[in-house]
């Protein structure tokens, strides 16, 4: 009878942690004996009362104020899963920390609701909230184990359980430190103390993971980005390797051909590659291994694919999809009228309409609205083309402007 007590009583915690948090004052007892509907009565998936009589009244009183220690021993005491736990008692120390971070946003804010509430990153004092809570929840659940999503699990499938732990840890550790630097940009010694986190960063990566074990993390972290920032292309596994094979071979060649024009490298980390360079042959050997890279990836993805990608990735299609989807009409004609119109820039940008007569050439580009807006009214209604042309001429200027 005793462990089914304790079952029950696990139970109700867990579906009612958040009510007791956000009514700390009122005691256990009101919220483990509410008041039913005959609609809870029942069976509509509410909580059964639970009688507290039997258990200690200071740990009553514990649990009703939101004690994490009492909430977690209670816990442990009902026999409930270790990874549950940590989630539940990281909530109740996380509760116990809202107030001071609610005060730390308004102070950041400031008074007036037509305010926007500030990101937590840009709030001043969260470095210090954050490492209190850290260290609440390190020092009264930091052995319990954090729950493993699936895709987690998935990503770091080739270490064993230890290693993963280990390896998150490490993530955790050095995230934490990072959290020490000041906003960017960077002062010259601020950047520097971003750059030996990153050397000791990898140093402690080199000494909890074997060689091949190395390789394969450093490609799984690039191919999580690339994933991500290239899903236009729909990019297999196979695919992400060979690819993440490209890049590692563009890095070699571009360290290669800094140090063979050494002090001719633009420290702007967004140039372009070939635009970094003040040396004009070490720019045009830059841009030759842009796009060597560029033929490459090509055809490891193929013509017709990169078209594809290239078209997905282009603001001004999605615009017009957004438009053919609202008058219902198949994604094909987006596709012909985002060609059509890209056909009709291309020629107006590199043709040699430019050099003729101010009268022909505004004749020949008024030829070329004239069948562009054709193709566009073969497939709108009147309202649809006023808007089409009113929402895409950010995109095709040339659509709106009369020369």
């Amino acid at each position: 009878m005793r462990f089914l007590l304790c079952g029950i009583l696990a139970l109700s915690v867990a579906l009612n942690v958040v009510l007791l948090l956000e009514r700390p004052t009122r005691g256990l007892a009101r919220v483990a004996a509410p008041k039913q509907n005959g609609a809870a009565a029942a069976g509509t998936g509410a909580a059964a009362p639970v009688d507290v009589s039997r258990l200690d009244p200071e740990l009553v009183r514990n649990l009703g104020a939101g004690d994490p220690v009492s909430l977690r021993d209670f816990l442990v005491a009902c026999g409930m899963d270790r990874e549950a736990i940590r989630w539940l008692v990281t909530c109740a120390i996380r509760h116990r920390h809202e107030p001071e971070r609610t005060q730390a946003i308004w102070r950041t804010r400031g008074e007036g609701w037509w305010k926007a509430v500030p990101n937590w990153w840009d709030v001043a004092g969260r470095e210090r909230i954050d490492a209190n809570e850290q260290k609440e929840i390190e020092a009264i659940i930091g052995d319990y184990p954090l729950r493993e999503l699936p895709w987690e699990v998935e990503r770091w499938d080739f270490l064993n359980v230890e290693k993963r732990a280990a390896l998150r840890n490490l993530k955790q550790d050095y995230a934490e430190l990072r959290t020490k630097l000041p906003p960017a940009p960077w002062l010259p010694a601020e950047a520097e103390m971003n750059r030996r986190l990153d050397e000791e960063y990898r140093r402690d990566l080199e000494t909890l993971l074997s060689k091949a074990e190395l390789q394969e993390h450093d490609y799984r972290e690039a191919a999580e980005y690339m994933g991500q920032s290239l899903a236009q292309y729909d990019l297999s596994e196979v695919e992400l390797r060979a690819l993440f094979a490209l890049q590692e071979e563009q890095k070699s060649a571009v360290a290669a051909l800094a140090r063979k024009y050494s002090g001719s490298r633009v420290d702007d980390p967004f140039a372009p590659l070939g635009f970094g360079w003040s040396d004009p042959k070490a720019a045009a050997e830059a841009r030759e291994i842009a796009q060597s890279y560029d033929t490459k990836f090509a055809a490891l993805i193929g013509e017709e694919r990169l078209a594809r990608g290239n078209r997905e990735a282009d603001e001004g299609f999605r615009s017009i999809v957004r438009l053919t989807d609202k008058f219902r009409l198949p994604k094909p004609e987006a596709e012909r009228l985002h060609a059509l119109l890209t056909s009709a820039e291309t020629e107006l940008r590199e043709g040699d309409w430019r050099l003729l007569p101010d009268e022909d050439r505004a004749t020949r580009l008024a030829a070329i609205r004239e069948d562009a807006m054709g193709e566009i009214s073969a497939r709108f209604p009147p309202e649809g083309v006023e808007l089409f042309v009113k929402q895409i001429g950010w995109r095709y200027s040339w659509l709106t402007r009369s020369e």
